[in-house]
């Protein structure tokens, strides 16, 4: 959900509860979901900044953590001490991709072959 700032709120298509990354934290702690009720707190704005390899690093703008995906999970670092790999992220509209018509497509496809194999056995 994009704000009136260039700053967006992560929230759950489920439930739209929000991601928070609190400010004087590190990794797990202070890093969770919360509530959809109520205001959107300054925790809860993540900056999404385009990388030159087309990826995205999603830093949040009040503690200036970075959303990563280690080894242990989703945590957000501070510091500026996440792995480049690690803190990137693909952003994928799957309604609108071209993959995700393409997939469709090819289930189509694999649908009607076997449909076609099963009318001539």
């Amino acid at each position: 959900v994009q704000q009136e700032s260039p700053t967006y709120v992560i929230a759950s298509a489920v439930n739209g509860d929000r991601i928070y990354a609190q400010k004087g934290k590190d990794r797990e702690n202070g890093f969770y979901a919360g509530s959809s009720e109520g205001p959107v707190y300054q925790d809860q704005h993540w900056l999404i900044e385009l990388q030159v390899d087309g990826t995205y690093t999603l830093t949040n703008n009040k503690s200036w953590r970075q959303m990563v995906d280690g080894a242990g999970g989703l945590i957000a670092v501070a510091g500026g001490d996440a792995d480049s790999e690690e803190s990137a992220w693909w952003l994928i509209n799957q309604g609108r991709d071209e993959a995700g018509a393409l997939a469709l497509e090819v289930a189509r496809e694999r649908s009607s072959r076997e449909a076609l194999a099963t009318q001539q056995a």
